[in-house]
């Protein structure tokens, strides 16, 4: 029983010494980079009150279901791009291409261009359909299930 009591003791003293330590016996001259939480807050506060100028006027917008996944592409002017993935917003730099296989007068739109390949999207519009876009695959096949109808 003494023992219990003895460990008991102990530890609620190791407990409160850790408490101690962890929160009201800082050094900060050991740790000169330490900001505190609330200051952290007000930056990430800050940097997300920066609003990207709007999307608009959108030139073009497709949308569609892929894998059960709500897909929207927007582009404007054939230099920027919006791809809306499942509520996940992802914009950059757009490119076209002229032709795709035998369709010559096919429009390839390659998001991201100026990454490298395997961070690229690239999606095709036929010719022949000229209301449908589909998502080509890495080797530049038309992945199958893949349409978007544009709006």
């Amino acid at each position: 029983m003494n023992k219990k009591i003895i460990g008991f003791v102990f530890g609620i003293s190791v407990l409160l010494g850790f408490v101690y330590l962890n929160f009201f016996a800082v050094d900060e001259s050991i740790y000169p980079n330490l900001v505190d939480l609330e200051t952290l807050m007000e930056e990430e506060r800050a940097k997300a009150a920066v609003e990207l100028p709007p999307f608009t006027p959108v030139t073009e917008r497709y949308s569609g279901q892929i894998d059960r996944v709500s897909v929207v592409f927007e582009q404007r002017d054939y230099t920027e791009f919006r791809l809306t993935t499942n509520g996940v917003v992802q914009e950059g730099a757009l490119n076209t291409e002229r032709g795709y296989a035998e369709d010559v007068d096919a429009t390839v739109y390659v998001l991201n261009w100026q990454l490298p390949e395997s961070e690229q999207l690239r999606y095709v519009r036929l010719t022949g359909e000229p209301g449908l876009l589909y998502l080509l695959s890495s080797d530049n096949q038309i992945v199958r299930g893949s349409v978007l109808s544009k709006e």
